[in-house]
């Protein structure tokens, strides 16, 4: 069965009751069950219980099961410390990303539980670490650590060596990136401005602390430049505008949903939904808390909170406005807000340091990075037909 990692991800374990004196191994199972099952369906992760939990009727307990926590199966693998400093840091690195506590240098990253998408996050993080590209097939041709180590250390990960991102002047005029230019003009030419709207809606049951919400909200806000772009026509530019986090309140609606009509909380959020965004307006999101059961007054460290009890929550965004990616998970939307709760709480409600480099960073690299690729081409041309050199872009 599946069962929940922690961060979002789902991985296939297996809960086995053995015979009185049965001995069983890791490899044994594994092997057992690759003869019958495809790869992708092969357990990563074997637990022994006493007994199965079973429900009033004598079927298996999958709720109960997902809750328990048997003695987990050793790989079958000799554990092999790290010998050197690139395979403690790869040790690292491996133990975040799978979620393990003990991994050895001939630990094979699939049979613990790897997949590709896990795969992504590897090489994105093992690039992080060796500051250039680790291609993700490095990855499935040496699944063990001890290879992958040496992998690395012997031919060297391939590609230029990054650098850091410089902070362009917020004092000029930015041209939107390829992604804003190409929704701006979706979004004057479709006959539904509201097709490129991306509507999340959450449904929070319990106590909710609404100020605190609201105020981790207001961090994200006033960190992150996004959130406070606009974007607009300047003569024949497209450019994108900040606005300094004093001018841009938070775009926080509130309605008490206690005393509506059947039918008419959906009828609010597809309303809502519908709404048009004025893209020379910022910011291009919004959200919408609708209060779903009456208010209360929290106690303990929460008491200077205004509490409510059910709500649904609607974060709706428009997709100009993102850097360049689309709507994040719930998981990081709920570690987002977290992590801005944490600095309001330890440092206060004055205004939150912005973190360079922004969106605006990024997307003057890309535009670098898209000249040169264009001048490069047209330059190979010309040296083999004649023509003149490329237009100025």
């Amino acid at each position: 069965m599946t069962r929940h990692r922690g961060d979002g991800d789902k991985t296939l374990a297996a809960f086995v009751v053995p015979r009185p004196g049965a001995s069983l191994s890791w490899p044994a199972l594994r092997s057992w069950l690759g003869e019958k099952l495809p790869d992708y369906m092969v357990p990563a992760h074997f637990f022994i219980l006493p007994a199965l939990p079973l429900t009033p009727n004598g079927k298996v307990d999958r709720q109960a099961l997902e809750q328990l926590e048997g003695e987990a199966l050793a790989s079958g693998t000799e554990y092999v410390a790290p010998r050197n400093e690139l395979e403690s840091q790869l040790v690292a690195i491996w133990q975040e990303v799978l979620r393990l506590d003990r991994i050895g240098i001939h630990d094979d990253f699939f049979a613990l539980g790897g997949h590709s998408l896990l795969a992504i996050a590897l090489s994105s993080r093992l690039s992080a670490l060796c500051q250039r590209s680790v291609p993700l097939r490095w990855i499935f041709e040496h699944p063990t650590l001890e290879a992958l180590a040496r992998r690395i250390e012997t031919n060297g990960p391939s590609g230029p060596a990054w650098a850091a991102i410089p902070v362009v002047d917020r004092h000029e005029p930015l041209p939107m990136s390829f992604g804003q230019q190409r929704m701006w003009l979706l979004q004057q030419t479709l006959p539904d401005p509201a097709t490129y709207h991306v509507p999340v809606v959450y449904q929070l049951q319990g106590s909710v602390a609404v100020d605190r919400l609201r105020s981790a909200l207001q961090v994200i806000l006033e960190r992150h430049e996004v959130l406070r772009t606009a974007l607009v026509q300047t003569g024949e530019a497209l450019v994108q505008k900040i606005l300094p986090a004093t001018d841009v309140p938070l775009p926080w609606v509130e309605v008490d949903g206690t005393a509506l009509p059947e039918g008419e909380i959906e009828r609010r959020l597809n309303e809502e939904v519908r709404r048009p965004f004025d893209l020379n307006q910022a910011p291009l999101w919004r959200a919408l808390w609708i209060q779903l059961a009456g208010n209360a007054r929290g106690g303990h460290q929460d008491a200077q909170h205004r509490r409510s009890r059910d709500g649904l929550a609607s974060a709706l965004s428009n997709h100009e406005g993102k850097p360049g990616h689309s709507v994040t998970t719930p998981l990081e939307v709920r570690v987002r807000i977290v992590e801005a709760d944490d600095l309001v709480a330890t440092r206060g409600p004055p205004r939150a340091r912005m973190m360079p480099p922004q969106g605006r960073d990024h997307h003057a690299v890309q535009k670098g990075f898209r000249r040169c690729a264009y001048a490069g081409s047209w330059n190979a041309r010309a040296s083999c037909n004649g023509q003149p050199s490329p237009p100025s872009l």
